[in-house]
């Protein structure tokens, strides 16, 4: 049984982590190499680019060895989180990574696991990376349509679990200490002043929604965060066994 799913902090605001785990199980099962999964916010995709896409999953540039995930990066409006976009101004907007906005994805029995959590393609993209660092790689940028990011601050406050654990696995410390609700204390430290700092930053500049904002991620962080981030990854590194197996199992 999957633990992640009923983990006190698994989402319960989108189904989006399901979604993309039912479709990698229905591709393999179906004999399908490759998936795209593609946002409904997204600008076009042209014919070249997912062409490109499909070069770069074969591994056409390094000898035939596949990757496990290709995607395209956000220009013009990034694919943040409301805190990413209250911290444009030091990314000027610009993203390297893949998310999951639009990427393929590799429909072999490695292919990832998507957590029930805000972030959960990030977090899929971090395990592939720790396997193997040219497994995903960007294909190029696109578009998206454009939102007012702090118009609702349940939205920030509801990432913010996911956001903390994203921030904290990518440090890429050892397994332990991932489990260890220490190591999560310290992360959590260095994301409130983060926070903090952004609030300060889009007060001063009169963006009264983005403070406000800001502060309903203050006030998510609860006391048990770091107990609860800690056994999320020990449920997370289970449920991953979990899903290899399955695939494994599957006819592919």
């Amino acid at each position: 049984m999957l633990r992640t799913f009923h983990h006190p902090c698994a989402t319960t605001t989108t189904d989006i982590s399901r979604k993309r785990n039912d479709a990698l199980v229905f591709a393999r099962r179906n004999g399908w190499r490759t998936v795209l999964f593609v946002d409904d916010d997204v600008q076009t995709i042209g014919q070249q680019d997912l062409r490109y896409a499909s070069d770069l999953l074969a591994g056409a540039d390094r000898g035939g060895i596949p990757r496990r995930m290709v995607g395209w990066a956000f220009d013009e409006f990034g694919d943040f989180s409301v805190v990413g976009h209250a911290r444009r101004r030091e990314t000027r907007g610009k993203v390297s990574y893949v998310g999951g906005g639009a990427m393929a994805i590799t429909c072999d029995s490695q292919a990832p696991f998507f957590p029930p959590v805000y972030n959960e393609d990030l977090l899929a993209g971090l395990t592939m990376l720790a396997d193997d660092p040219t497994s995903v790689c960007v294909a190029g940028t696109l578009g998206q349509d454009a939102y007012a990011p702090f118009a609702d601050p349940a939205r920030a406050s509801a990432q913010e679990f996911g956001e903390v654990l994203t921030e904290g696995y990518g440090r890429r410390h050892d397994p332990a200490e991932l489990r260890n609700p220490r190591y999560w204390e310290s992360v959590l430290q260095d994301r409130r002043r983060l926070v903090q700092e952004a609030e300060a930053d889009l007060e001063q500049r009169g963006v009264t929604d983005g403070a406000s904002a800001m502060r309903a991620v203050l006030a998510a962080h609860r006391p048990d965060w770091p107990e609860l981030l800690a056994g999320f990854v020990d449920d997370w590194a289970h449920d991953r066994s979990v899903w290899r197996e399955h695939l494994s199992s599957s006819p592919g």
